[in-house]
């Protein structure tokens, strides 16, 4: 019995013979300071310091577009796949994150709310200029959809989905600015109710969104259950370091299947050693 409770420990704790789960993490940003942090917003230190971090964890930096063709055209992501996004398109994403970006080699997604840069001017400027926009190397960013006006989608009814989602693309269109077709949910919010739900998936697929980020706080399994709710790990300025490594270990439960499957290979070198051990320990007489 204490053998088998021993098994199931290790099984458990360190996932003996379960084979390497595939995920895909991903980081949500939003604004970036000097010296200020609060909930949307990291230093430029924390920040340096978690890519730095992630860099020595072996992660691998990818795109949405990369996401995109994962799913399909099965092209491989690379080991560890990470994508660090930003939303709502903050001059300090470009001021203060896109130079660590470019240090560091980090591939990012921004996703932008078009109604905020169209009406930026350099009098009172919070959000990224469309001449901005196009001084960043579109081999290491990407800009994607954020609705146009930042629109909550638990309050908004399918028509204006629909509307905000066509003027965003609409902007991207107009300005000749590449975008990527995947969508990040404003405050992460999506409908209550379940068939409100499946008609707002079933619009973005026909309006083309390839894939919809959530916040969820979770690392998504591959391959994707749900291309409409792909989570997100929010980053937060409030959060320690600590805190920050934390999050990037939430994984899915091991599977139990495989859990109990293997229990029995670790019982048999259990078993294996206890036996050799009893063989080493018996007294030899001459």
């Amino acid at each position: 019995m204490i053998v088998l409770l021993l098994s199931l420990c290790l099984t458990i704790r360190f996932g003996l013979f379960v084979p390497e789960k595939k995920d895909l993490t991903v980081l949500m940003y939003h604004k970036v300071s000097t010296s200020q942090k609060d909930a949307l917003t990291v230093t430029t230190r924390q920040l340096e310091k978690q890519l730095q971090h992630l860099q020595a964890l072996g992660y691998n930096t990818v795109t949405g577009k990369q996401a995109i063709d994962f799913i399909e055209k099965n092209e491989p992501l690379p080991p560890n796949p990470l994508l660090v996004t930003f939303d709502d398109g903050y001059v300090d994403t470009l001021e203060l994150a896109y130079p660590l970006l470019q240090q560091y080699q980090v591939k990012a997604t921004i996703f932008l709310p078009s109604a905020d840069i169209q009406q930026t001017n350099t009098a009172n400027q919070s959000v990224l200029s469309v001449e901005q926009l196009r001084t960043m190397d579109l081999n290491l960013v990407e800009f994607a959809l954020h609705t146009h006006t930042h629109c909550d989608f638990k309050k908004a009814s399918l028509k204006d989905m629909q509307h905000e989602l066509l003027e965003n693309m609409r902007f991207f269109k107009e300005n000749e600015l590449p975008y990527a077709p995947v969508f990040a949910y404003p405050y992460g919010a999506r409908p209550k109710h379940k068939a409100a739900l499946v008609d707002m998936k079933n619009l973005m697929n026909e309006l083309g969104v390839k894939m919809a980020f959530r916040i969820g706080n979770r690392i998504n399994n591959l391959p994707l259950k749900d291309i409409y709710e792909v989570q997100r790990l929010d980053v937060r300025g409030t959060d320690s370091f600590w805190e920050f490594k934390t999050k990037l270990k939430k994984r899915k439960k091991y599977n139990v299947n495989w859990t109990i499957a293997n229990m029995g290979k670790t019982l048999s070198l259990l078993n294996l050693n206890y036996s050799f051990l009893r063989k080493r320990s018996k007294p030899t007489f001459n």
